[in-house]
């Protein structure tokens, strides 16, 4: 009888656990409330500096230093430079780098998906979260409408390099060039992680992953010309 009580016991504390972390996220009550804090600077354009640390923007990934799109984002995230911003926390709280994982807004505006309706970024790690399905109509919208990081390239090798294969549990990949001259291109996935193309007319390559680069369970693929134009995409 006593185990019984004490396994009866445990179950109810999983129960209560469960229902404090899952209910206010299924009804929206009281679950985090949104917090101001001054912005005191956009550090790329995806996070920010505040008094109390740093803040990386929720759902979304836009382009790193050096790389086109770059310097467009930073300058959107900028615009709030100096300004008071509401921010609001879903499931973690902090990433590995000890920043604030936030949605962010300015008066009326939904800063994580205004960059993804102008093509500043592509979506990221947004599943099961809060405003995931806005989100995903903002970089829908973005993406059929060609702006910014969907801008599709004019190269010569524009229809030339094709995604034969991505295995992400054995992170490696396969692409093949169906053209008789040689190409090149920058592949990554949906966050940063970039891999430099090089294939001759009609070569198709293995290429391997060092460390654990793609989404077990699933992942998108980027390619992309000199100028970071969209040479194809696969999800």
């Amino acid at each position: 009888m006593k185990i019984k009580r004490i396994l009866a016991f445990i179950a109810v504390i999983i129960i209560v656990v469960n229902l404090a972390y899952y209910y206010p996220r299924l009804t929206g009550k009281g679950a985090y409330e949104p917090e101001t804090v001054n912005m005191a600077r956009a550090i790329d354009g995806d996070t920010f500096e505040t008094k109390a640390g740093d803040v990386r923007l929720l759902c979304i990934n836009t382009p790193e230093r050096n790389k086109p799109f770059y310097t467009e984002a930073k300058i959107k995230l900028a615009e709030l430079d100096g300004k008071e911003v509401q921010i609001l926390r879903d499931r973690d709280d902090q990433d590995q780098y000890n920043r604030k994982l936030r949605f962010v807004f300015y008066k009326n505006r939904f800063i994580n998906k205004e960059l993804l309706e102008e093509g500043l970024a592509n979506l990221y790690m947004c599943q099961g979260l809060r405003y995931e399905v806005d989100l995903k109509k903002a970089e829908e919208q973005a993406r059929e409408q060609g702006k910014g990081i969907w801008k599709k390239s004019t190269s010569k090798c524009a229809d030339c390099l094709k995604l034969v294969k991505l295995e992400p549990v054995l992170e490696y990949f396969i692409l093949k060039n169906r053209c008789d001259f040689g190409c090149e291109a920058d592949a990554k996935d949906e966050g940063n992680h970039f891999f430099a193309i090089e294939l001759a007319g009609g070569e198709e390559k293995v290429f391997e992953s060092r460390g654990n680069v793609w989404n077990d369970g699933g992942d998108r693929f980027f390619l992309r010309d000199d100028d970071g134009l969209l040479l194809y995409y696969s999800y």
